[in-house]
């Protein structure tokens, strides 16, 4: 599906995504927060978030957000993860370094991502 490179920090698409119930599946865009070979780890985004710190919001802009893409509130959901192959993924985005950041230490302090780099499947 994608003919660009798959990056941390990346806004994809990712076809055959449940709800946060396991649910409701359909594509939806999903942050990239780490690549280990043809794989890529992902956090789902969502509109509807409180403000639990297992959400993180991402830029957002009503006119649609020149890098991340997002037109409403959005914030990704740390606990609703999945491992997909990067050629599953259709970029259409970037989100800010520091968000990035603000993500990854938030997954590590849950389940390192250092481990899921050294077996990803």
């Amino acid at each position: 599906m994608t003919t660009l490179p798959i990056n941390p920090g990346d806004v994809v698409y990712i076809k055959d995504v449940p709800d946060e119930n396991g649910g409701n599946v359909k594509t939806r865009r999903c942050v990239v927060v780490a690549v280990s070979g043809e794989y890529a780890k992902v956090v789902a985004a969502t509109s509807t978030f409180t403000d639990e710190p297992h959400y993180i919001q991402i830029p957002y802009h009503p006119n649609r957000h020149p890098r991340t893409t997002f037109s409403k509130a959005t914030a990704v959901n740390i606990n609703w993860d999945q491992c997909v192959l990067t050629s599953e993924c259709e970029k259409v985005g970037t989100i800010p370094p520091m968000v990035l950041m603000q993500i990854i230490r938030r997954i590590d302090a849950i389940n390192p991502l250092d481990s899921w780099r050294e077996d990803p499947s």
